[in-house]
């Protein structure tokens, strides 16, 4: 009998067995050419990233470059936020000015801001005040008490004539010398006022703002006669408390601005403390940038907002 069935080895039969490898074959050639492409991709975006990333640190070296020379050897340059900030300080005014100036031709099209201090540093190297020993207030030693001299006066005993038989007494007035009494010390005059203590601290530390080191938290030796000074203020009411308040300008994020003024009002409490103040008398407390005494828009005004206050506490 006659088998209808198609020959295995026929050609309908080998094309059935080879269609899964083909498949397979095509699905492995589609993948490859997918990763490819990705791979090409990732590669682009890594060349874009570090273009990005030398054109923004080559305005930093431009400006770093354009101030190298000895004149500006205390300023510093930082990139923050697509802005160039200058820091540090210098001189006088024309060296702050010439400073900017060169930054700005330097930076371009990039926003530079002027942050530099003018330091009016004289000839002579500053002089460093070694903090006292001890802080007590002045004694102030009370007048002497003279004793006027008394003079006893000479008693004179008369020359009698003894009889024979009986000899007469004479009898020697007594002398009572003047009780002197020694002057009263006069007392201390009252006590100043919270408004007075306020007063005197804020007009010192506006005609003597406290310094700090550049780039540092620490007070600058410059300053060390500003808080022998204020301490004397603290100490002449022995009973006030205070409170040493850190501020700053709005440059830069607020975290930072918050910890720094954190940090500097430490470090005017602990120069306190060294000049005798009691520690229980002091706290220290920073406010960043939230209590602007002028507008940050202007230099002038950062440079007032950068601050340390001293003021009685309740």
């Amino acid at each position: 009998m006659q088998n209808d069935s198609t020959p295995s080895g026929s050609p309908e039969d080998r094309v059935t067995r080879a269609l899964p490898y083909v498949v397979g074959l095509l699905f492995a050639f589609g993948l490859l050419i997918y990763n490819a492409g990705w791979g090409g991709q990732g590669v682009a975006e890594t060349s874009a990233e570090l273009a990005d990333t030398a054109s923004a640190n080559a305005p930093v070296a431009a400006v770093r470059a354009a101030l190298s020379s000895e004149e500006f050897a205390g300023v510093d340059v930082t990139g923050v936020e697509g802005t160039i900030v200058l820091g540090g300080s210098v001189p006088d005014e024309a060296a702050r000015d010439a400073a900017g100036a060169a930054a700005a031709a330097a930076a371009g099209s990039v926003t530079v801001e002027n942050r530099i201090q003018v330091t009016s540093l004289t000839a002579s190297a500053p002089t460093v005040l070694a903090a006292p020993d001890s802080s007590a207030p002045p004694v102030t030693a009370a007048a002497s008490t003279t004793v006027p001299e008394t003079t006893v006066p000479e008693t004179t005993v008369p020359e009698t004539t003894v009889p024979e038989t009986t000899v007469p007494e004479t009898t020697v007035p007594e002398t009572t010398v003047p009780e002197t009494t020694a002057p009263q010390t006069p007392a201390p005059g009252p006590l100043p006022t919270p408004e007075e203590l306020n007063r005197r601290l804020a007009e010192l530390l506006q005609a003597e703002p406290i310094q700090f080191e550049l780039l540092a938290t620490r007070v600058d030796a410059r300053s060390f006669g500003t808080l022998d000074r204020a301490a004397a203020v603290i100490l002449s009411s022995p009973s006030t408390r205070f409170e040493v308040q850190g501020h700053t300008d709005s440059g830069g994020q607020p975290s930072f601005n918050q910890r720094l003024s954190d940090e500097r009002a430490r470090a005017v409490r602990d120069g306190l403390i060294a000049r005798g103040v009691p520690a229980d008398r002091l706290v220290a407390t920073g406010y960043g940038e939230t209590r602007p005494v002028a507008r940050n828009a202007t230099p002038e005004g950062r440079s007032l907002n950068r601050r340390v206050e001293i003021v009685v506490t309740p």
